[in-house]
């Protein structure tokens, strides 16, 4: 939430009349086409979506995000080679991290 309203202020003091919202769920959208190749794409940039997908996430504002989140993470976790270790990582943090909010 604390990105989030970042983001609103930054937004407002700027003039702009962005929704934090609706660019959210733009980029997870966004997120889905690319993760849903997963077998595809070199594991580097694998492990970069991952990640930026783990960061993303600070600024999700409903339960259905994480929800989202947690089942494609569970579902690339079962489709990485065990040997990409910083994908295997990223996923194992973000699924943590999904676990953890839905406990709160």
């Amino acid at each position: 939430m604390l990105v989030e309203n970042f983001v609103q202020e930054t937004l407002k003091q700027e003039g702009s009349e962005v929704d934090p919202r609706s660019s959210l769920m733009f980029l997870i959208e966004q997120y889905n086409l690319w993760l849903s190749s997963a077998q595809s794409i070199p594991s580097l940039l694998l492990a970069e979506l991952v990640r930026s997908v783990v960061v993303l996430s600070d600024a999700f504002s409903t339960g259905s995000h994480f929800t989202w989140m947690l089942a494609t993470f569970l579902d690339l976790h079962g489709k990485v080679s065990s040997d990409d270790i910083t994908s295997n990582a990223y996923l194992i943090y973000g699924i943590l991290k999904c676990a953890a909010v839905d406990r709160m």
